[in-house]
Parts: C-alpha cells; sequence; structure tokens
C-alpha cells in the first residue's frame, strides 16, 4: 500500500441509489514532530494545553483510529478511542448528535449550541500557503481562541474538495470552506492518511429506534466510560480517582491508577499516566515495560512499537526490548516498506530496520512508494529517484502519485490540474479544477471553470463511469 492511498480530488458528494449515500471516507492517524515532546509540559489550564492533552491520550491509545464519512448532507464520525462513540451531523439542519453505543442513548446538540461554541474561535486564512494530505490539495487556516492570552496556535489545513464538518469540541471546524485534513498544535497532527469513496447506507446517518435521548445533567457521566478494548479487556473509571484500571469479564487486574489504557493488541496494552509517561502491561496486568518513556505506539506494518525517550525515536518489542540500533529524533509510524523520520529539522526515509533509505536532507517529504518519492521545498513539489536520490523533474505547485505507472497528477498554480509522465512531460493537459487518481482505468475530473464531473481513462478521453 502507498502513502495516500485512494485519494480523490473530486467534490461530488450526493445521495445515490435506494438508501445508499455516496460519500468520502477519510482515515486519520496522529503524526508526530520532533518538538512534540514538548507538550506534555504546557499550561494545563490552556485550551491549547486541553487539546495536546487529548492528542497524547490518543497516540496512547497505540494509534488514533478515527475515519469520517462526509458529503454536501451528512457527516459520520467514528474513533475506537476513548469511547467507540459515534457523532452524525446532519448538515442541512446543523444538528450534531453524539451516540453512545454502550448505552444505546445519544446526546443532541442544536444548531445554537454549535454556532455558540464554533463563536468562541477566531480563524484567519493564510494565503499562498498550500500542501498535499493524502494526495489532496490543502490551504492553510491558524484558528486562536477569542480573548485567550499566550495561547499556542492551532494549524488547520483544509480541502475545498471536501465537504466540511466537525469532531468533538472542534465546532470551529465547521466555519472552514472545506474538511479539516490536518489538526495540530504543539509538533502533534491529527491528520488524513486516506480518502476514498464509498457508498453507505443512508440509515448509518440516522439514530437508532432503540437510543434514548439525555439531556443536561444526565450525559456528564458519559465523558468519562467504562472502555471496551476488545477480547473482553475493559478499562474502567474510576471518577473519584479519575483514573482508569483494567479489568476482564468483570475481574478487576488492576486498581485504577492510569490516565488512559489503550486497545488491546499484541496481547498487550499501552499504558499511560498523569506525568504523561507510558509503558505496556501484557494481558494479566503484568508491566512488561515500565512508563518511563515518552511516546509508545504499536506500528503495524512493524508489528513492533515504536517509541521515544530522552528526545529519541527507536522501536522496540513488547517487552522492552530494542529492535534498531538508530535512533532519530522523530519517526512517523510506517507505510509498507518505509516510514519518514527527521534529523536536524530535515526529513527522510528509513526501512523497517531502521536504516536510512534516503537522507534526511529535505524540508518534508509528501508521498513515496517502491521508485520515487515527491519532495516539498517551499511549496514546490519535486520528483526524485528513490535508488539514485536524484531529482527527476519538479517545479510544480502540486504533484501527487496518479496510481498508474509512472504517470502523476500534477498542477502549475493549484488552481489547474493535468497528468505527467515521469520526466514531467505533459500526458494530459491541465484543463481540470480537481483530478482524482486513475482507478480501474479511470479517474474522476471536474473541468476547469464548470462544475462538470465526468471520468477519463489514461489517454484523457472521456469514458462512462461504470466502464472497464
Amino acid at each position: 500500500m502507498k502513502l495516500a492511498m485512494a485519494f480523490l480530488f473530486w467534490g461530488l458528494c450526493t445521495q445515490i441509489g435506494l438508501g445508499q449515500q455516496q460519500v468520502f471516507k477519510i482515515n486519520y492517524s496522529l503524526k508526530v514532530e520532533e518538538n512534540s515532546i514538548t507538550a506534555k509540559r504546557l499550561n494545563q489550564d490552556s485550551i491549547s494545553a486541553e487539546i495536546v492533552t487529548n492528542l497524547l491520550a490518543g497516540m496512547q491509545a497505540s494509534s488514533l483510529d478515527m475515519e469520517a464519512y462526509v458529503n454536501d448532507s451528512y457527516a459520520l464520525i467514528s474513533a475506537k478511542f476513548p469511547n467507540n462513540d459515534i457523532q452524525l451531523q446532519h448538515k442541512k439542519t446543523n444538528n450534531s448528535y453524539l451516540l453512545l453505543p454502550q448505552h444505546k442513548e445519544y446526546i443532541h446538540n442544536s444548531p445554537e449550541q454549535i454556532d455558540q461554541q464554533a463563536a468562541a474561535f477566531q480563524i484567519t486564512y493564510i494565503a499562498d500557503r498550500s500542501k498535499v494530505i493524502a494526495g489532496v490539495p490543502c490551504k492553510l487556516a491558524i484558528v486562536k481562541p477569542i480573548g485567550g492570552e499566550e495561547i499556542i496556535e492551532i494549524q488547520v489545513w483544509y480541502s475545498e474538495q471536501i465537504p466540511a464538518f466537525y469532531w468533538d469540541d472542534y465546532s470551529y471546524l465547521n466555519q472552514l470552506p472545506g474538511a479539516a485534513l490536518s489538526l495540530g498544535v504543539q509538533g502533534l497532527h491529527i491528520e488524513a492518511t486516506a480518502i476514498s469513496q464509498v457508498e453507505i447506507p443512508q440509515s448509518r446517518f440516522e439514530i437508532p429506534a432503540d437510543y434514548n435521548l439525555i439531556t443536561g445533567d444526565e450525559s456528564e457521566y458519559t465523558e468519562n466510560n467504562d472502555i471496551e478494548l476488545g477480547e473482553g479487556f475493559v478499562a474502567y473509571y474510576d471518577s473519584t480517582a479519575s483514573r482508569y484500571g483494567l479489568m476482564k469479564e468483570g475481574k478487576v487486574l488492576t486498581p485504577a491508577s492510569y490516565s488512559s489504557i489503550g486497545e488491546y493488541i499484541d496481547g498487550a496494552f499501552i499504558v499511560s499516566n498523569e506525568e504523561f509517561l507510558t509503558g505496556i502491561l501484557d494481558e494479566n496486568a503484568q508491566v512488561l515495560v515500565p512508563l518511563t518513556y515518552d511516546i509508545i505506539t504499536y506500528d503495524s506494518q512493524l508489528k513492533a512499537y515504536i517509541y521515544s525517550k530522552d528526545e529519541a525515536f527507536s522501536v522496540m518489542d513488547k517487552q522492552g526490548k530494542r529492535l534498531w540500533k538508530n535512533s532519530y529524533p522523530c519517526l512517523a509510524p510506517f507505510i509498507d516498506q518505509f516510514a519518514i523520520y527527521c534529523q536536524d529539522d530535515k526529513v527522510g526515509l528509513v526501512d523497517s530496520s531502521g536504516q536510512i533509505v534516503v537522507p534526511a536532507n529535505y524540508e518534508l517529504i509528501g508521498q513515496y512508494n517502491a521508485e520515487y518519492f515527491i519532495v516539498i521545498e517551499q511549496d514546490i513539489f519535486d520528483l526524485y529517484d528513490l535508488k539514485s536520490k536524484q531529482k527527476i523533474f519538479g517545479g510544480f505547485k502540486t504533484l501527487a502519485f496518479a496510481e498508474e505507472k509512472d504517470l502523476f497528477i500534477a498542477s502549475k498554480d493549484a488552481e489547474r490540474f493535468g497528468y505527467v509522465d515521469k520526466q514531467g512531460h505533459t500526458v494530459i493537459p491541465f484543463n481540470y479544477s480537481t483530478a482524482s487518481p486513475f482507478y480501474d482505468g479511470k479517474a474522476m475530473v471536474t473541468k476547469f471553470g464548470t462544475d462538470e464531473v465526468s471520468y477519463i481513462n489514461i489517454k484523457g478521453e472521456t469514458v462512462a463511469a461504470d466502464e472497464q
């Protein structure tokens, strides 16, 4: 699988078929930058610190496993952490509902409540800043709480190609011209990793008939519920201690002494304490790795644990045995064969053994696969050969894999898109305001200056949507 697989650059989100909705599916994960270690030193009374705390909690749950399904009419946001809750947005009426599956209950947020929350924040749009996230061109907005003093800015990268929506308490995201694909503060980012087109039943956006509405103080207890971790394990919440403990099938395995307990993965749990330090417990609640690490997260590609300690990232097994000789100031999750690492404020690529594949000589690496990597320097995109590390061509404002061999989506101005070959020569002219990768030999495009959406083949010829 490639980094940023299954992206779409189009905005057609309409109801199709009987009882079906065509939507964008967006997968998010947590990205960590070198300076994220300072997050735990923030003033816990500040709004920004609260956001960082929430991000860290997601990281300590082994990964931020969040999916969003969105079109012009609806949004559904589902996250395994912390409470398996589901958020629904009915965008035509601006109503929002938080579903609590464990209790078969839901909370209703009215348009007035949503607007009131959003009004507490100020959004500043940054001109001439762009980047590609999950293959989609994005613009930058800076969000600050109104009236806040010395509060760290929230960086939001959004795409106008996907309808706006929000999750949790971040109702200000609803005010953006498009979907937030990256939300970050203090070096931690909730960021989209894959975007695809899917169809889901209309019923997914409806409140189940057996759910009961709760209001007012009734909803307070849901803020810190017991959390199902899988395989019968539960993180139970002690409101007196304001901590979590581990139990299985009603049997308490640990006292409530942890700030978070992650999902049951690889026969173990990642846990954290009030000092934001993490460790690993086995299925019998015995300590495998002491809580002395700044960050621990399970990497499903490596089938091992990426950790940070003393401001250095490396990889270990669940017993705490170090698997790599090398360490780096920061390390992203693995996608297929490689992961992005940083050194001296530059990034490169390492392989699964921790060996450097591409030296950290670049401002940003947007995408990579087994043959190429795309470098972004001062908002300019260049293509490099992975084997030789030599630049092949560049100078584009947008460049992304087109999912056809040696073919790339490109734009010279981030407004008109077309397709180029591995020499940078134009294969399909820059006649589109949106252009997707190719799937089954077809790409979805929008003709520039119109709302006309169509499909093309790799020759640029218009084809039917169902044509093979």
